[in-house]
């Protein structure tokens, strides 16, 4: 898959903003991102799943970053 230079700047944004908290913006661009590159349905999980949310970031950062 080709990585689109936009979603590549879109995710360095929204990861700078990431510090102990997600917004729900932020959390919307996570999941759609993760979709993307990870082949799999768009889904919103529960924020409470502090270790998916982990997960799911360090895997765009390898993807994207």
């Amino acid at each position: 898959m080709v990585i689109d230079s936009k979603d590549v700047q879109e995710w360095s944004e929204v990861k700078a903003r990431i510090t102990r908290t997600i917004d729900r913006k932020d959390f919307r661009v996570l999941c759609r991102l993760h979709a993307k590159y990870f082949n799999h349905k768009y889904n919103e999980f529960c924020t409470c799943n502090k270790k998916l949310i982990r997960q799911w970031i360090t895997e765009l950062n390898e993807k994207l970053i």
